[in-house]
């Protein structure tokens, strides 16, 4: 068996948010993730492009701008309804600017970590199967020793 055949359903079941999928390494990543069996949601500030890729992978795609607070807060309540729970997180969305590192400006920097650091923080909050199961087991055991 190939490295590639092994691969295969290695993501069923999995339910995975790649933000920034509709180009690039996230485009990539969203191809590779629908082969390997995930439920993949995309998300993208080009609807024509979003709706391009959502044809082609079968995917969900949702226009989004990640740097936006409201439309985090929003990304992840769609991504809890439709879904029910989030498994994997692909923050890939960023803005590009290419100069050596001695030009690079601090609230260039600051958006591209702060905008992983408050995705991370909004798919923490949307719980995981497991983390579903889990709470649901903690929730049997208490409710017999009642």
């Amino acid at each position: 068996m190939t490295r590639k055949e092994k691969s295969i359903g290695k993501l069923e079941g999995k339910i995975a948010l790649i933000t920034g999928g509709n180009s690039g390494i996230g485009l990539a990543t969203a191809r590779r993730f629908v082969a390997e069996g995930a439920r993949v949601a995309i998300t993208g500030r080009d609807a024509a492009t979003l709706a391009a890729v959502a044809k082609e992978l079968r995917v969900r795609a949702i226009k989004s701008d990640v740097l936006d607070t409201q439309a985090r807060s929003s990304l992840f309540d769609r991504i809890k309804n439709e879904f029910g729970h989030l498994d994997i997180l692909f923050a890939n969305a960023g803005i590009a600017k290419f100069s050596p590192i001695e030009e690079t400006l601090e609230k260039d920097f600051d958006c591209r970590l702060s905008n992983l650091c408050f995705l991370t923080n909004k798919s923490v909050n949307t719980p995981t199967a497991s983390a579903r199961e889990q709470m649901g087991r903690r929730r049997f055991r208490q409710s017999r020793h009642l």
